[in-house]
């Protein structure tokens, strides 16, 4: 007996245990060719200054983020933010997971543009805790719950450096496209 899967596609049978193969949904994302990856960064992220992604979905996307910093920080998920391009703006490019698939992603990812309002806060503020002083070695939080985002919406990131003093800072967002 072959299994086959809504798409065609034949189901793996393990030889030995005559089980079905079983993978976890990011893991076949993957193997499909629709997980992708994204990174903000600045080296020299003023105190009190702030490290924005603003993500603009162009279908359904299933997002988990990380925000890394040098020291202290929070981090922030709005919808619906007020921008304008800034000058300069950057275009993040998205790594695809999958060496072998040709599939890109349809959002429209930009670094650090002008926000004139943030938008609705869609969830807690969340802190980095990075240490203090000199031995500070800083940290990562990373939001594990996955949101899916509605491509009729456009969301932002946004991490605030409240060490104190100038750090390294970096927004990462892994995120699949069911529909790619």
């Amino acid at each position: 007996m072959i299994l086959y899967d809504k798409d065609g596609n034949s189901l793996e049978i393990d030889d030995i245990a005559r089980a079905l193969h079983n993978i976890d949904t990011v893991h076949g994302m993957v193997h499909k060719g629709k997980l992708f990856s994204c990174v903000a960064e600045n080296q020299t992220l003023a105190n009190n200054g702030y490290l924005y992604m603003l993500i603009q979905p162009t279908r359904s996307m299933h997002l988990r983020y990380t925000g890394f910093c040098g020291g202290d920080a929070h981090v922030w998920l709005y919808k619906n933010p007020t921008w304008a391009v800034a000058s300069p703006d950057v275009k993040l490019d998205t790594e695809q997971h999958n060496d072998f698939s040709t599939k890109t992603s349809g959002a429209v990812i930009t670094q650090d543009p002008s926000i004139s309002s943030a938008g609705t806060i869609w969830g807690a503020r969340l802190p980095v805790f990075g240490g203090s002083g000199g031995l500070s070695r800083g940290t990562a939080l990373d939001f594990s719950h996955e949101r899916i985002l509605n491509p009729a919406n456009e969301y932002l990131l946004a991490l605030q450096n409240i060490s104190g003093q100038v750090q390294d800072a970096h927004i990462l967002v892994n995120f699949y496209e069911p529909g790619a």
